[in-house]
């Protein structure tokens, strides 16, 4: 399943989750419509057939009493037209859904009918006497009869309050039930939507980081990477996989082209620079002195040459991870006057000032690797220091005691400063800092240095102050045995 496809899946499955509840609150909505519908035209016909039934009670009782009275044949037939729409009334309430009310006002109008009978039977034999008589036995009956109307229409208003109350507690049910329901339905597409995101995002990121440690020079593909997938994140796992491959087998071309260039170059760049040597010396006869300014100029770039490719040979070592270190004793005061004399004679040259700091409290010894830290780590510090800083300026080494028991070196110098830009790319290999730079040199020193005090399980950092100057910081491990230094010398 590519991954539209599986797009597509999680919101299909996400909007079925949410319908699935509006569906079953739209049931519900229209089912208590209807419960409405139904109440309102149940309980307004009731209503109708009690008072058309008041009326028609009325009617009667007062035709009837017209009827006694004269014996007109009109009033009889009016009693009975009432009688009639009474018994219709009863019927119309029975239709309503309310046949126990009708039964019991369908009792008084029974007893009302069988003495409308006897009525009719008494004028009909001239017995008006007791016509008359009987009359006034009846009107109570329909005195009873309405007060029964009242009884049932009050009976009317209970049951339809019972029903109103009973469609309100449905209606609050269903609205609980409904937001229940959305809540579950949200919850229940979230985790489905979470789900198949992180299914998504999670190889997309495990991919990313991958790249980072490609972007770092890292170009072993991992195994973790989800290759056997077959939509579009898979195929990029394998491309990926493919690139990191591709670019290790380019790394490890590049890294033995310039090992065999290195050493392929070195022997030549040794005889041109020792033959030079050799004429500047007269052994093949008399030089003159614009020869000698030539042959000069000639061992100079040879020894230039030389050191670049020196560079490109430890460089090639460090990513083929051959960097080595003989780690012995040094002693500190012989390290720190080797440097100091180096440099003296080129601080002198360009009119600077270079001063040499030991801390009284050092250990006279510490462990390391004296060549690799005089010429690669400080060499390539104080060659930088010396190479930024103008005539009148100062450079300054300073060895102390820094937290954690080590053994600090630090170069400063009065240069122009580093941009805070390129403070974080100034240890990457072939980056130089600056445009003065950028013309000399192959940006390899930084890097190299790095590497160094690494594998004497150091650290190197850098900073650069506002007013202009840098400070470059190799903190050196030192052991807790080793007595300090019995003089500090400053130079």
């Amino acid at each position: 399943m590519n991954v539209q496809s599986r797009l597509l899946l999680t919101w299909t499955a996400v909007a079925t989750v949410l319908l699935a509840p509006s569906l079953f609150a739209l049931n519900r909505v229209v089912k208590l419509r209807d419960i409405a519908y139904e109440l309102g035209i149940r309980h307004r016909s009731a209503y109708v057939a009690l008072g058309g039934m008041q009326t028609e009670l009325a009617r009667m009782e007062r035709f009837q009493v017209n009827y006694v009275a004269f014996g007109s044949p009109v009033a009889a037939a009016e009693v009975r037209a009432s009688l009639a729409g009474a018994r219709d009334r009863l019927d119309q309430l029975a239709s309503a859904g309310h046949a126990g009310l009708a039964a019991n006002a369908e009792v008084y109008l029974d007893s009302i009918e069988d003495a409308t009978s006897r009525l009719d039977s008494l004028i009909a034999a001239g017995m008006n006497e007791d016509a008359t008589a009987l009359l006034g036995g009846v009107r109570p009956l329909y005195t009873r009869a309405s007060n029964a109307i009242d009884e049932l229409a009050e009976e009317l208003t209970t049951s339809t309050e019972l029903e109103v109350d009973a469609a309100r507690e449905m209606s609050d049910t269903v609205t609980r039930t409904l937001v229940g329901a959305l809540v579950a339905a949200l919850l229940l597409a979230l985790a489905i939507a979470y789900r198949s995101t992180s299914a998504l995002t999670s190889p997309l990121r495990r991919v990313a980081r991958e790249m980072a440690k490609v972007a770092g020079g890292e170009f072993t593909p991992p195994d973790t990477l989800p290759y056997a997938r077959a939509d579009e994140i898979g195929a990029l796992a394998r491309s990926f996989r493919t690139m990191t491959l591709k670019l290790s087998e380019v790394d490890r071309l590049k890294a033995e082209f310039v090992s065999v260039a290195s050493h392929e170059l070195k022997s030549p760049l040794n005889v041109i620079s020792g033959y030079a040597e050799l004429l500047q010396r007269g052994t093949y006869g008399p030089v003159s002195e614009k020869q000698q300014s030539v042959l000069s100029t000639i061992s100079a770039q040879a020894h230039a040459l030389a050191r670049r490719v020196s560079q490109l040979l430890d460089i090639s070592r460090i990513e083929a991870g051959g960097l080595s270190v003989s780690r012995a004793p040094i002693q500190l005061h012989e390290f720190v006057d080797d440097v100091d004399r180096a440099y003296q004679a080129i601080a002198e040259q360009r009119g600077i000032s270079f001063i040499v700091e030991v801390d009284p409290l050092l250990p006279s010894t510490f462990d390391g690797d004296a060549d690799r830290l005089r010429q690669e780590v400080l060499g390539n510090l104080l060659s930088n220091a010396f190479k930024f800083t103008e005539s009148g300026g100062a450079i300054r080494l300073a060895a102390s005691r820094s937290a954690g028991n080590q053994l600090e070196l630090a170069v400063s110098d009065t240069g122009p400063g580093i941009s805070p830009d390129e403070m974080s790319r100034i240890f990457d290999k072939y980056y130089q800092v600056g445009r003065q730079a950028r013309n000399a040199g192959a940006g390899l020193g930084l890097a190299i240095a790095r590497e160094v005090v690494l594998a004497h399980g150091g650290t190197i950092t850098a900073e650069s102050r506002k007013a202009g100057g840098s400070t470059f910081r190799v903190r050196l491990p030192l052991a807790d045995s080793l007595a300090p230094a019995e003089n500090a010398r400053v130079s």
